[in-house]
């Protein structure tokens, strides 16, 4: 009995059988499992990696290229929703691949590029903590962008017209 393995997780089973007609004459099935939960874990994060990176780049780079406040606040809602997305695929990533990361992070460029690349975070987090809009340009928006993800934006008012 020959056994061969097949993509996602199928054993195909060949069985040579003589029979007094013909030489050889050969019968054969397929038996699919489950795969291995862990596997099926890893597939499932990767693809929402993929979709949520996918959705991420191309609603932040509109953001840019439009520039456009009406625009970004619109678009807010489908960046926050891929963002935490995002967030919990890459949690999810780290765990399942926390050997090979702690692996690179032992070598000397591993922990070098991740002490840079957190100096730099850190700096950027440090600008924007204590860079200060003004109060009367802030709380129009945070009204304007509750307003947009409530989904209860108001029909714009329209002024009575005389005869």
């Amino acid at each position: 009995m020959e056994l061969r393995r097949h993509p996602f997780h199928c054993t195909a089973r060949t069985q040579s059988i003589h029979s007094k007609r013909s030489a050889i004459a050969r019968s054969s099935f397929t038996q699919c499992t489950f795969a291995n939960s862990t596997t099926m874990i890893r597939k499932i994060t990767a693809i929402t990696l993929l979709v949520s990176w996918i959705a991420l780049a191309s609603s932040g780079m509109l953001m840019l290229w439009m520039d456009q406040p009406s625009f970004t606040l619109r678009m807010h809602p489908v960046h926050k929703l891929f963002g935490v997305l995002l967030v919990i695929a890459v949690s999810v990533h780290i765990m399942l691949n926390r050997r090979a990361l702690a692996a690179h992070l032992s070598t000397r460029a591993g922990w070098t590029t991740a002490f840079t690349l957190g100096v730099v975070l850190a700096i950027t987090y440090t600008i924007v903590a204590f860079s200060h809009v003004p109060e009367e340009l802030a709380r129009p928006l945070d009204e304007a962008a509750r307003l947009i993800e409530a989904q209860q934006t108001s029909p714009p008012q329209r002024t009575p017209v005389s005869p």
